[in-house]
């Protein structure tokens, strides 16, 4: 009875757990049965996601993807300090993205692979929703991205089919652009479908049909797509297309990028130096911040990796803060 007036109260214990990276608290599950009942718990696992969001090093609960091989008939990734292998080896599997250390890959051209190296649980999703005029050699997919929505707590993954663009003539099929609607196939992790929408709104299907608009980061379950002249937010919960400014009128160095956790984009001024601006509100007013001016001989920025380092075309870039 005397030990008893030293344990933590279990509000405290869930409080400290939340600060502790995924690879420890996988190994203490191991513990005692009340932390295992407690770090297995959805509402905990949820928590820590939001705990990892505002923490300062957000790399010790995320996993970093270096290189994926094929190695002993099996996928082999590489992060910080392990290496993780799946249990099955894919004939043919495409980098989707990752996201809360949950790496989505296209696996067979047939469905998806949602896979968590650190539980070493993976599960695959439902074949690909099969679009007629997709099969019919009028639709083919451009564009994919995998998020996160929060407020149904739900993986999803999205796929762009937009118009056939094969050069070839016996193969190019003829339709009128003015009528053809480009499609976003959405998949829900928890309820394991698909879905068509169809983009209706004119100006974004528009520029969804050239092919202008490329796939960006998702943020706080909100698929961001952008080019030269405009930057499109759909948010993934409430299936919404909304059409923001670009930061005044200036010439675009990069495509729209993650920066510690904000919607991102580099510009050029007239006078040619380059700064890199956040977008911090979108609720009610799009607001542009300034964060810093960037090194002049600039290539075009493809991501941010974190730590001051970015990628661009000519390998990685650091920057001047």
């Amino acid at each position: 009875m005397a030990r008893l007036k030293y344990v933590l109260p279990e509000e405290m214990v869930i409080e400290i757990l939340c600060w502790l990276p995924v690879k420890t608290l996988l190994r203490f599950r191991s513990v005692c049965k009340s932390w295992l009942s407690i770090i297995s718990q959805p509402n905990f696992i949820k928590a820590h996601m939001d705990y990892t969001q505002i923490k300062p090093n957000k790399n010790a609960s995320l996993l970093w993807i270096i290189f994926g091989t094929l190695d002993d008939q099996r996928l082999k990734f590489v992060s910080k300090d392990s290496v993780y292998y799946l249990p099955n080896k894919p004939h043919r599997f495409e980098i989707v993205g990752s996201c809360n250390g949950i790496i989505c890959l296209l696996v067979d051209k047939i469905r998806f692979l949602l896979w968590n190296p650190s539980t070493r649980q993976a599960k695959r999703t439902t074949k690909i929703l099969k679009n007629q005029r997709a099969w019919n050699c009028m639709y083919q997919v451009h564009q994919m991205a995998f998020g996160f929505d929060s407020l149904s707590n739900d993986y999803k993954v999205i796929r762009f089919l937009g118009p056939f663009t094969h050069r070839r003539p016996f193969i190019t099929p003829i339709f009128n652009a003015d009528n053809f609607v480009p499609v976003l196939q959405l998949y829900s992790a928890n309820t394991d479908a698909w879905k068509e929408i169809h983009v209706c709104d004119t100006s974004i299907a528009r520029e969804l049909l050239k092919l202008r608009l490329k796939f960006g980061p998702v943020i706080d379950g909100v698929l961001y797509m952008g080019n030269k002249a405009r930057l499109v937010s759909f948010d993934l919960h409430y299936e919404v297309f909304t059409v923001l400014a670009f930061p005044r009128s200036r010439l675009l160095r990069s495509d729209v990028l993650e920066f510690n956790g904000s919607v991102a984009v580099i510009q050029s001024d007239v006078n040619g130096s380059k700064s890199l601006w956040t977008l911090d509100n979108i609720h009610g007013q799009v607001s542009w911040t300034r964060k810093f001016i960037m090194h002049d001989r600039l290539p075009w920025i493809k991501s941010y990796l974190g730590s001051g380092l970015f990628w661009g075309r000519e390998g990685p870039y650091y920057s001047l803060v």
